[in-house]
């Protein structure tokens, strides 16, 4: 790849004295119809996409985001002479959106209909968890401070189950990308979440095997 820039570095030495002429007035059409002139922009052109082909591949494992500055960086700052390479770029990271932005329409949807699927399932748990509220409100055998925790986790429940409700009351298929993206991440957050607590609480608090839902591991 070092070769190649190094012959794109001085093929568009020649390219940039044709651009100086052409602001001098010194009829730049004469000079693109020159054979010189237009086997030197071959040659840079194919050298580019050469370029790009062998020096644009971003690595596997690479984030979204992670992927689309280092296509800009080797652009902007590792091969800024590649004027294709820019415009690929351009182009690369436009595909890169449009596809993650399909994955993004049909998780959203996953998601969706696996979180209506277990509606009934969240209800059961915070009945479970009133139900352990009330029966051990004067029990001895239960602190104040374990009553005080399963309260929270409780409330926090509700929280995130408010949350979900927030997030798929949207049309996702009318959101900008960028939205979409955050919403899912929001969801797999607080999902993530309310798994802990609900980890935390079964045996003491919930069923072992009493929640017949995703939310069992």
């Amino acid at each position: 790849m070092k070769t190649l820039y190094r012959d794109i570095e001085l093929l568009d030495f020649f390219r940039d004295r044709v651009r100086q002429m052409e602001i001098q007035g010194k009829l730049p059409k004469e000079i693109e119809s020159l054979s010189t002139y237009s086997l030197t922009a071959n040659k840079l052109l194919d050298l580019e996409n050469a370029l790009f082909d062998a020096g644009f591949q971003p690595k596997d494992g690479m984030q979204v985001e992670e992927k689309k500055e280092w296509l800009l960086s080797q652009a902007s700052k590792v091969y800024p002479l590649c004027q294709t390479c820019a415009k690929r770029v351009g182009e690369r990271i436009a595909a890169i959106e449009n596809a993650t932005h399909e994955q993004n329409l049909r998780k959203f949807r996953d998601y969706s209909v696996e979180y209506y699927a277990q509606l009934e399932c969240f209800d059961e748990v915070v009945q479970a968890l009133d139900q352990f509220l009330r029966t051990s409100a004067d029990s001895a055998g239960v602190s104040p401070a374990i009553l005080e925790s399963v309260k929270q986790d409780r409330e926090d429940l509700l929280k995130l189950s408010n949350t979900y409700v927030r997030i798929f009351s949207r049309d996702f298929t009318a959101l900008p990308p960028k939205e979409l993206s955050d919403l899912i991440q929001q969801y797999q957050m607080n999902r993530e979440k309310f798994l802990v607590i609900l980890q935390r609480l079964r045996g003491p608090v919930l069923p072992p095997d009493g929640v017949p839902c995703m939310l069992r591991p």
